[in-house]
């Protein structure tokens, strides 16, 4: 196929050499084009351009129609939230270890998103080794799942991330005894274990659900979920636009037969998978796994989670994940502090300012305080 012509190389020869060179400009507007390839292949707000006939053969393999977009209805009153989330940061780094920190916590909101208790966090801060760091997370999955993980290399910085997803579900399996029947149990994230978020650890934590009659969904902001490469919330969200207009909906993706990769592959262990749109008049659908032991419908499930999103500040998403959030994310001045606490006990122990320097005072840091 005959490339496309780069107007701003042609117009503006000058600009490619006051960067890095035509080629900058080159494989900037090659990966630009790739991105909108992929988006003309859905009608994504990219008019199909001379050139491009090879996009009109995508196969999406996914048996979906207007009748796969299932109106939402606000249900139920006089139901209780808890919400989990959790954060990481590294805060120091020294090349064969780390310090990093973590915040895991969880709120209980009423049905109107009044707080009835919370937020409850922890906070934890912990040095990660080479040597030591692996034997770290090894010995936390084992108390947690009740056995070995499975081998394989973790990078040292994500040991403390995978530590915070186990810790995420410990404070799940907690929130859910403060709930009844018909509650709704809400955590950042999907609902399938991986290497990080070990299925054993969710069965249990759906078991403890199902036997109280609570419902489990998992709101993931961001998903792997795809199709032909295509972000599929993407994808589905914009038929949403076209066929319920300013409506909310959910729409199930995971039946038999459909053509999704990636986090698709996980099983229905923990029930289905949807793409939904929580209010008519936010942007944003976001991927939801529902628990298949609650003992409810998933309108009713996506009633109350409705009913839960009409918040000013976060259309559309629910607010009471929005307090758990918030509640465990590390601002700026936290870690600030955080730091400071971790010099002050390592000077304490007789580390001179000199030795702090020497280890955590590196070269980037000079060249980052010199730009201009």
């Amino acid at each position: 196929m005959t490339a496309l012509p780069h107007p701003i190389l042609k117009q503006q020869p000058h600009y490619a050499s006051m960067l890095e060179g035509e080629e900058f400009l080159r494989t900037g507007f090659a990966a630009g084009r790739e991105i909108a390839k992929m988006a003309c292949r859905t009608g994504h707000g990219v008019a199909t351009l001379p050139g491009w006939e090879d996009v009109a053969d995508f196969d999406f393999h996914l048996d979906f129609g207007e009748s796969s977009l299932v109106s939402i209805e606000k249900s139920g009153l006089g139901f209780k939230v808890a919400a989990v989330d959790g954060g990481s940061a590294t805060l120091l780094d020294a090349g064969p270890f780390l310090v990093g920190a973590r915040r895991t916590g969880y709120v209980v909101t009423d049905s109107a998103c009044n707080t009835l208790f919370g937020p409850k966090t922890k906070t934890v801060v912990e040095t990660f080794t080479l040597k030591e760091g692996g034997l770290t997370y090894r010995k936390a999955f084992a108390k947690a799942c009740g056995r070995e993980p499975g081998k394989g290399y973790v990078e040292l910085e994500k040991i403390n991330e995978r530590l915070r997803e186990l810790e995420e579900l410990t404070a799940a399996k907690e929130a859910v005894l403060s709930l009844d029947e018909g509650d709704l149990l809400l955590i950042d994230g999907a609902l399938g274990g991986d290497a990080s978020k070990p299925d054993a650890l969710f069965a249990e934590l759906c078991e403890s659900a199902s036997s109280r009659k609570v419902h489990i969904a998992g709101v993931s902001k961001s998903s792997n979920l795809n199709i032909g490469g295509f972000p599929l919330t993407r994808y589905v969200e914009r038929l949403g636009r076209k066929w319920l207009p300013g409506r909310a909906w959910f729409a199930e993706i995971t039946k038999k037969g459909d053509g999704t990769r990636g986090e698709g592959a996980l099983s229905h262990q923990f029930g289905p998978i949807y793409v939904a749109k929580l209010d008519g008049l936010s942007y944003d659908a976001f991927r939801i796994d529902i628990s298949a032991g609650g003992g409810a419908d998933a309108g009713e499930v996506f009633g109350k989670l409705a009913r839960l999103c009409d918040d000013a500040a976060y259309p559309g998403y629910p607010y009471p994940l929005a307090l758990a959030h918030n509640a465990v994310a590390f601002e700026p001045d936290d870690l600030s502090e955080l730091r400071s606490v971790v010099q002050r006990g390592a000077m304490e122990w007789g580390l001179l300012q000199d030795g702090w320097d020497e280890l955590f005072c590196g070269f980037h840091d000079i060249l980052d305080m010199n730009r201009w």
